[in-house]
């Protein structure tokens, strides 16, 4: 939630304490060591960043209120694929180009607007500090997801704000991509790519969690621990900057391993099978409740410094893993599993599910495809649409094999792209695709209905285990509401004002055929959006406008670039720290909305200016036109 008391918390970020040379502050901190008996690890994460005596002191409960939420961690905090690509950061980039993807929807998200803060601690602004990244490791979190200071707009990893920007506490996932859980779901589930054999992958997870094993991941959780809390301390957002807190979340079990309907069923995209039996299930499962057992012991021996293990929202997961009884009968439920468990009451995502905005599966299958074409035998039918893209001549389909998958040349590319262009081609829709952006990579991880239940058993450890009787006000009361004996606050911050552009970029291919005619193809359009603070200086159309620039495919096909439609739809932007949105209705120039507030009116250029032209931005194949289509005024 962000309240209208927003400007009442934006004061000068607090000053932090002298930096010291290295081996003066590094002999405080082995005195600190010897009188406090603080963890190893958390020694020297304070070694690494000497920052004067800030933090040197034991963890103490804390009693303030919660303003601001700082969310490392990997894809199950940044809510990757959430429910449908609207939902989705454009800031953050897409897994596919090795960037964060992080998502409206994640839980970070939906803990920073849960409706129980304003019960628990009265009303007052809220911020979550997003900075998860999916694919991460915990190395990578500790490296590129902690850093204090300003940020800008166009940065992948967001800084740690300051003074009453900066958080505190800490909520994040983190250690599954360190012991290959994602090749895990590849090798074993679905076969995506020339994968290790199963059980050499899951040979190598009980390795990471086992023996000596388990003793190197605890250490790195206690790395990475350290490093959240030390940036917390130093960017003092805590008061006491030592009762800064981290909350460490666990990982859900993703399969009912009791119910036999699965025991016959394989998601293996090809040839090779992997029936989802009750003792493969339960090996499996068996992997996160070990993984998850590490977590909780590490947090444990961590608890007197201020780390809290996360679990209660897996027993909400009951009822909606892969392979739970559907209610429905027997027959059903095999249908149900045979569909790659596809409905809304599973809480993860399939690899067949569609990617489409808001929709988490239907409620019941009439299962026409499959029980209309028996020959498929243990292949979904969308499995069979895919190879057809793929693999179009009958012949070479049929000699697949697991020595002969088709994998050659780019293989991701290659299934969107062919899939793309017939399916296009043929229905003129692109919101039924399969594999599109983050839809590829989003597999075993939740539903929006999922992370609403992290979201509440993250609010529920945070309530728990903190204190809440500071006195209330307006402002949350931590300082005391002042009185008239106290010097007033400073006046609010002056509106921040900039302007965004929505321009048309027609893009296509041109060719000379025969007796030296003009064919021109592969037409392709953007709206792309410019950003610019108060007193950017602009650039020409064709140029970048401003320090940010994102781009939104919108269709195929020609287009008029002197007479362009409106942009319609939603687009997701930050501005100064703001999360905005400008919404278009396809039938006016839209505005920018901060919530639910207007913060910007729109207008449109071409619109009110019909004599004026688009322009010829590239003119060598492929072809550019851009035309600047509307102007918002933003004020926040």
């Amino acid at each position: 939630m962000v309240s209208s008391l927003y400007t009442l918390f934006l004061l000068a970020p607090a000053a932090l304490a002298a930096v010291l040379p290295r081996d003066e502050w590094a002999q405080k901190v082995d005195e600190w060591a010897a009188r406090d008996k603080p963890p190893k690890a958390l020694v020297e994460a304070f070694k690494n960043k000497p920052q004067g005596e800030i933090g040197l002191k034991k963890y103490t409960q804390p009693n303030q209120y919660v303003k601001v939420i700082l969310s490392p961690g990997d894809s199950f905090t940044a809510g990757l694929g959430s429910n449908g690509p609207s939902d989705w950061y454009k800031d953050s980039g897409h897994v596919k180009d090795d960037q964060c993807a992080r998502y409206s929807k994640a839980w970070p998200e939906k803990l920073r607007d849960h409706s129980g803060w304003d019960e628990l601690q009265g009303p007052g602004f809220r911020k979550n500090n997003f900075n998860a990244c999916s694919s991460a490791k915990m190395a990578d979190i500790r490296q590129k997801q902690l850093e204090l200071g300003q940020t800008k707009d166009s940065d992948l990893y967001k800084k740690i704000g300051e003074g009453d920007l900066a958080p505190q506490l800490a909520v994040v996932t983190a250690s599954g991509n360190d012991v290959n859980f994602g090749e895990l779901v590849r090798a074993c589930i679905y076969r995506t790519f020339r994968e290790r054999d199963c059980k050499d992958v899951i040979a190598d997870v009980k390795a990471k969690i086992t023996g000596a094993g388990k003793e190197n991941l605890k250490n790195q959780l206690h790395q990475l621990w350290g490093a959240i809390i030390v940036a917390g301390r130093i960017a003092k957002g805590a008061d006491p900057p030592e009762s800064f807190q981290v909350y460490a979340g666990t990982y859900v079990p993703f399969f009912n391993e009791d119910d036999d309907a699965c025991n016959d069923i394989s998601w293996a995209i090809w040839p090779s099978k992997m029936p989802l039996t009750k003792e493969f299930r339960k090996e499996l499962n068996d992997l996160a409740r070990t993984l998850n057992d590490i977590i909780r012991e590490a947090a444990e021996e961590w608890k007197d410094w201020g780390v809290v293990a996360v679990d209660s929202y897996i027993k909400a997961f009951d009822g909606h893993r892969f392979c739970d009884p559907t209610g429905k009968g027997s027959d059903y439920d095999k249908k149900y599993h045979k569909a790659s468990d596809t409905g809304k009451q599973t809480w993860f995502w399939s690899f067949w599910s569609k990617w489409k905005d808001g929709d988490e599966g239907p409620e019941k299958f009439s299962f026409p495809e499959i029980e209309e074409q028996g020959a498929i035998k243990d292949r979904p039918a969308g499995e069979q649409a895919l190879l057809k893209h793929l693999v179009p001549d009958q012949k070479e389909r049929d000699a697949l094999t697991e020595e002969n998958p088709p994998f050659e040349g780019e293989l991701l590319d290659t299934m969107k792209g062919q899939q793309k262009i017939k399916y296009v081609d043929e229905n003129g829709d692109e919101s039924e695709l399969w594999f599109d952006d983050d839809s590829y990579f989003r597999p075993f991880h939740p539903k929006g209905s999922g992370l609403n239940a992290f979201r509440d058993g993250f609010f529920d450890a945070i309530k728990k285990n903190r204190k809440w009787d500071f006195p209330r006000g307006e402002q949350g009361g931590n300082p005391p509401q002042p009185t008239q004996s106290v010097t007033p606050p400073p006046p609010p911050p002056a509106a921040k004002k900039g302007t965004l552009h929505v321009t048309l970029s027609a893009n296509y291919e041109c060719r000379r055929a025969f007796q030296n005619q003009e064919i021109c193809s592969k037409h392709q359009n953007y709206w792309v959006y410019f950003l610019m603070k108060q007193g950017d200086e602009p650039g020409t159309i064709c140029g970048d406008l401003g320090p940010t620039q994102t781009f939104s495919k919108v269709w195929d096909g020609k287009v008029d670039q002197k007479n362009p439609p409106w942009p319609g739809g939603e687009h997701n932007f930050v501005f100064e720290g703001s999360k905005l949105v400008y919404k278009n209705d396809g039938n006016s120039p839209g505005a920018v909305f901060r919530g639910d507030k207007l913060v910007g009116e729109c207008s449109g250029d071409l619109k009110k200016n019909g004599d004026k032209k688009a322009d010829f931005c590239r003119k060598n194949s492929p072809f550019e036109w851009r035309t600047r289509v509307v102007t918002c005024d933003i004020s926040v």
